[in-house]
C-alpha cells in the first residue's frame, strides 16, 4: 500500500511539474521572441535614421562644392580673360611702337632721299652755271668774230651791187659815183689827156678836130680799160664780201653747234639729275614700303600670335573651368551615391536584424512549444505511470485490466 501511495503521487508531482514547466517554456519562448522583435525594431530604426542622414549629408556636400566648382571655374575664366586683355593690351602697345618705330625710319629714309634729291639738283646748278659762263664767254668771242667781219661783207654788198648796177641792173649804191670817180681812172684819165693837149699844142693844133678826135680816143681807151679793171675790182670785193658772209655763217653755225652741245650736255645733267631725284625718290617710297610692310607683318604677326595663345588660353580656362564644374558635379553624385549605399547597407542591416530577430523569435517560440510538449508528455508519462501504479489493484477488484475495468 505504501508503494502505491508513492507512485501516486510521483505521477501527480510528475504531473504537476510537467504543466508548470510547459508554462515556463511558453512565457520565456514569448519574452524572447519579444526582445527580439523589439531589438530589430531598434535596429531598423537606428539604419533608416543613419541612411537619412548620410543622404542629407551628401546633398550639403553637393550643394556646397558645386556652387564652389562653378565659382572657382568662373574666377579662372575671368582670370584668363583679363590675362588675355593684358596680353592684348601688349599687343597693340606692341604694334604702336612698331608703328611708330616704322613711321621714324621711313621719315629717315625720305630726309635721306630729299638730301640726295639736292644733292642732285645742286650738281646740276654748278653744272648749269659752269655751262652759262662758258656759253658767255663763247657768245662774247663769236660775237666779236662775227663783227670783224661786217666791213668786208658791207663793202662786199656795196661792190656787187655797184657792179649790178655797171651791168644795169639794180641801182647804185648809196655813195657810189661809178668807175669814173675812182681815183686811177681819174689820174690816168687826166694824165693821158694832158698828154694828148700837149703833143697837139706842140704841134700847133691845140683845140684842132684832130686833137678832140685823139681825146676821144684816149677816153673810149682808157674807159675799156678801167671799166673792166673796176668790174673785176668790184667782183673781187664783192667775192670778198661773200666770203665774209661765209666765215660769219660758220660762225653762226659753230655757235649753234656748240648751244646745242651746251644744250645737251645741259639736258643731260638735268635728266641724270632728275633720275637721280627719281631713283632716290623710288628707293625711298621702296624703303619706305617694306619699312611700313615689315611692321604691318610683325604686328600681324604678333597679332596672329597673341590671338592664338589667347585662344589656348580661354580654351584652357574654359576646359578647366568646365572640368571643375564636372568635377563638383561628380563630387556630388558620388556624395549622393555614398549615401545611397551607406542607407543601402543601413536598411541591408535592418533588415538583417528584423529577420533576425523575427528567427530568433521563431526560434524562442518553437523552443516554447518544444519545452510545453516535452512538459506535456512528461506529465503524460506520470500519468501513465500512476495508471501502471493502480492497475494491479484495479484489476484484481473489477475483474478486468486498466481503464477498461474503470470505465467499463
Amino acid at each position: 500500500m505504501s508503494s502505491l501511495a508513492g507512485g501516486v503521487i510521483a505521477g501527480i508531482s510528475g504531473l504537476a511539474a510537467s504543466f508548470i514547466q510547459g508554462d515556463a517554456a511558453e512565457s520565456a519562448a514569448d519574452t524572447q521572441a519579444n526582445a527580439a522583435a523589439q531589438a530589430a525594431t531598434i535596429q531598423v530604426d537606428a539604419a533608416r535614421e543613419a541612411g537619412q542622414n548620410a543622404m542629407q549629408a551628401a546633398s550639403v556636400y553637393g550643394d556646397t562644392i558645386l556652387p564652389a566648382a562653378i565659382d572657382y571655374g568662373n574666377e579662372i575664366r575671368n582670370t584668363g580673360r583679363a590675362y588675355s586683355d593684358v596680353v592684348g593690351n601688349n599687343v597693340n602697345a606692341l604694334r604702336g611702337e612698331l608703328g611708330a618705330a616704322a613711321e621714324t625710319q621711313v621719315n629717315g629714309v625720305y630726309d635721306a632721299s630729299r638730301t640726295a634729291q639736292d644733292a642732285a639738283h645742286a650738281a646740276h646748278a654748278a653744272r648749269a652755271g659752269g655751262y652759262d659762263a662758258a656759253e658767255r664767254n663763247y657768245l662774247t668771242e663769236s660775237h666779236n668774230a662775227y663783227n670783224r667781219f661786217n666791213p668786208m661783207v658791207e663793202s662786199g654788198d656795196a661792190a656787187r651791187a655797184a657792179y649790178m648796177y655797171n651791168l644795169g641792173l639794180g641801182e647804185a649804191p648809196e655813195g657810189y659815183t661809178g668807175y669814173s670817180k675812182t681815183p686811177e681812172h681819174a689820174a690816168h684819165y687826166n694824165d693821158t689827156m694832158r698828154a694828148v693837149e700837149s703833143g697837139f699844142a706842140g704841134q700847133g693844133a691845140f683845140n684842132s678836130g684832130a686833137m678832140l678826135k685823139a681825146k676821144q680816143e684816149n677816153a673810149s681807151k682808157l674807159h675799156g680799160y678801167h671799166f673792166g679793171t673796176h668790174q673785176n675790182n668790184l667782183n673781187a670785193l664783192a667775192g670778198q664780201g661773200s666770203a665774209a658772209r661765209g666765215s660769219q655763217a660758220n660762225i653762226l653755225l659753230d655757235r649753234g653747234a656748240y648751244r646745242s652741245n651746251i644744250a645737251q650736255n645741259w639736258g643731260a645733267s638735268e635728266a641724270a639729275a632728275i633720275q637721280q631725284a627719281a631713283a632716290a625718290r623710288g628707293a625711298a617710297q621702296e624703303g619706305a614700303a617694306g619699312i611700313r610692310a615689315n611692321a604691318l607683318n610683325s604686328g600681324a604677326n604678333a597679332a596672329f600670335t597673341t590671338q592664338n595663345a589667347l585662344a589656348v588660353q580661354r580654351l584652357g580656362d574654359d576646359q578647366r573651368a568646365a572640368g571643375l564644374y564636372f568635377d563638383g558635379r561628380m563630387g556630388g553624385a558620388q556624395a549622393g551615391l555614398q549615401a545611397s549605399g551607406v542607407q543601402g547597407q543601413q536598411i541591408a542591416a535592418a533588415g538583417n536584424a528584423a529577420a533576425q530577430g523575427i528567427y530568433g523569435a521563431g526560434n524562442a517560440a518553437a523552443a516554447g512549444q518544444i519545452g510545453q510538449g516535452n512538459a506535456y508528455a512528461d506529465g503524460i508519462g506520470s500519468t501513465a505511470a500512476i495508471i501502471n501504479a493502480l492497475s494491479p489493484y484495479l484489476s484484481g477488484k473489477t475483474g478486468s485490466t486498466g481503464f477498461k475495468g474503470i470505465y467499463g
